[in-house]
């Protein structure tokens, strides 16, 4: 069969845009043009934006890559095809993918007041300022460049910002609620940490998962069977699209409905607890399944849920600018036998000895690969990077480089080639006076939004760090 050409337009507007939602599409190679550009592009107007857009993903692994030393991360030697440390086993077979930076100082933070050596970690990583538990120098990376997309005419969402972790150890303790990301000197963004409420986010407030009127439906609750699916409301859409594409293109579209069905069910199932899917909940029986949230059994599945929607969203365009984080610093949840992990909990053990803490660190890492995994099944034909994260920029790395606070040598994880601008599967090295506001200068480079210029990031970034 051949296929129509469509338009960049038909990306952008997505299914059911006639309604109140539209669901985003994978990028074709109906698409595509012979140049790698969109269909109907001048040559200046091709040159002068090339598709897709390069994403920026931070995923923040919290309370530490290791806990006395850097030894069980750092691998130990450079370039090329790096050694796998035993923090980093399981990036075995997606060494080529990713980039490990050692040595980098996050000077912000020692210069920020206060002992709370997290919170002031984590508020300053992504605006390069110091700060204190109320206050950071203004808005952080992922809005700084969430504005610049919209200021280029971008429609989706500026930025996503979720956590896979329930509990919030800030609410009634001694320890402050702590962000990645302030939209203001005094506004920090809470992340998101409901599942159901992140899909909502993603796909719009009424995008389905709603109650409709539905028959009847013996031995199963009235009110779940009458939820409908997101896929509902552009099933005509779907079908009319479909017979305008060629086999292959049929088959990404096919594969993409049913990862939207599947994320769908797991949304439902994550954030209503143990019982039916998708059962609709009591206020009382909802503020129970928060505190059941935060054990050990429904830790996980909340962990993939998250992963799963972020990457989803940077695929379908919905957003090109996210943070999640793993977890909150001075988190103290315990997780399931079958994780592997046991003993004390995750920022507990960030304090003990480097081998107590190496099964929570080669968990985290084990997460990021798992998103990783993902944003590189998702295939973008016709572009630089092939895939979502060929095209993008993701960052992994945690508040502090020691659980015991020591930030001189913050260890990295970079993937991606930015739309192949930049080489992989490298372990490089810089001196330990190099700050990280430099990788972040990089970064912005790198990612190239249309108008934003800036020379310098925070109080130290002012040469772009010389990337492999």
């Amino acid at each position: 069969m051949k296929s129509t050409r469509l338009s960049r337009r038909t990306l952008l507007r997505g299914l059911g845009a006639a309604g109140s939602l539209g669901l985003g599409l994978p990028l074709l190679e109906a698409m595509i043009d012979g140049r790698g550009f969109w269909f109907g592009a001048s040559e200046a107007q091709a040159q002068a934006a090339t598709a897709p857009p390069v994403r920026f993903m931070f995923f923040h692994i919290t309370n530490g890559m290791s806990a006395t030393s850097l030894n069980p991360f750092t691998p130990t030697a450079t370039g090329k095809n790096y050694p796998l440390s035993p923090s980093l086993k399981e990036l075995s077979d997606f060494r080529d993918k990713v980039n490990v930076i050692s040595g980098l100082r996050h000077t912000a933070y020692h210069l920020s007041p206060g002992g709370d050596e997290h919170a002031k970690s984590t508020g300053s990583l992504l605006t390069g300022f110091p700060v204190t538990l109320e206050t950071a120098s203004g808005r952080t990376l992922d809005h700084q460049l969430g504005d610049a997309w919209a200021a280029s005419g971008y429609k989706g969402k500026p930025t996503l910002n979720a956590i896979c972790d329930a509990s919030n150890p800030g609410v009634g303790s001694d320890h402050p609620p702590i962000f990645n990301s302030w939209e203001a000197k005094n506004q920090r963004t809470a992340p998101i940490f409901d599942p159901l409420s992140y899909f909502k986010e993603i796909f719009g407030a009424d995008a389905g998962l709603m109650s409709a009127p539905a028959p009847t439906v013996p031995g199963v609750d009235p009110r779940v069977a009458s939820r409908k699916s997101v896929l509902d409301y552009v099933k005509a859409d779907a079908e009319s699209l479909k017979l305008k594409l060629g086999t292959a293109d049929q088959a990404r579209l096919e594969l993409h409905l049913s990862r939207i069905r599947e994320i769908e069910q797991e949304v439902l199932t994550v954030s209503n607890g143990p019982g039916s899917p998708g059962a609709l909940r009591t206020k009382e029986e909802r503020d129970g399944f928060e505190a059941l949230s935060q054990g050990p059994a429904t830790h996980e599945p909340r962990i993939k849920a998250m992963v799963k929607l972020t990457a989803l969203a940077l695929q379908l365009d919905m957003s090109r600018v996210a943070i999640l984080q793993y977890g909150w610093p001075f988190g103290n949840y315990r997780l399931p036998p079958e994780s592997g992990v046991g003993g004390d909990s995750d920022h507990g053990s960030s304090h003990g000895d480097d081998s107590g803490y190496l099964p929570w660190v080669q968990y985290k890492v084990k997460t990021f690969r798992y998103l990783l995994e993902l944003m590189e099944s998702a295939e973008e034909p016709g572009t630089p990077g092939g895939t979502v994260l060929g095209n993008s920029v993701t960052l992994g790395t945690s508040d502090v480089g020691l659980g015991s606070h020591n930030t001189d040598r913050h260890g990295i994880l970079l993937a991606g080639t930015a739309g192949g601008k930049i080489a992989t599967g490298m372990h490089q090295v810089f001196a330990g006076d190099t700050p990280i506001n430099n990788l972040m200068l990089k970064l912005v480079e790198l990612i190239a939004v249309p108008g934003m210029s800036m020379s310098q990031f925070g109080m130290d970034g002012t040469s772009p760090l010389a990337l492999a």
